[in-house]
């Protein structure tokens, strides 16, 4: 998982407020603050972490595209891929080798987004 972490600041704590909750609407979390009053400085932490996780919402008119993305995407056998989509919504997490599920990348998890909104899955 690959996190993000950027510095607000601002002399006055209504403009600090107003940013922070720009960037909280954006998917960003807040994780500290500080104020200094005798300079009136101001600044608070947000953190973004990236999971690479895809919900799918459900499959859409194409069902048998999804489970073929899926399938593909996943490393699930036919059968997995099958029951995931039908037992949608469900988090995908990324591609699983053996026993072992490794995280989608952000290049794949764009790619996987993209085409199964492609193929008329709701996503979120």
């Amino acid at each position: 998982m690959k996190t993000e972490y950027k510095i607000i600041q601002s002399p006055y704590t209504i403009e600090l407020s107003l940013e922070v909750e720009k960037m909280l609407n954006a998917g960003w979390t807040l994780v500290g603050g500080l104020s200094a009053q005798d300079g009136f400085f101001y600044q608070a932490i947000v953190r973004k972490a990236f999971t690479g996780a895809v919900k799918l919402v459900d499959a859409g008119p194409n069902k048998l595209a999804i489970v073929k993305l899926v399938k593909d995407f996943t490393g699930f056998d036919l059968k997995e891929a099958k029951d995931l989509v039908d037992g949608a919504p469900a988090i995908i997490e990324g591609r699983t080798v053996g026993n072992l599920t490794r995280p989608f990348t952000e290049e794949e998890e764009r790619e996987f987004r993209s085409q199964l909104l492609e193929a008329g899955a709701n996503i979120e």
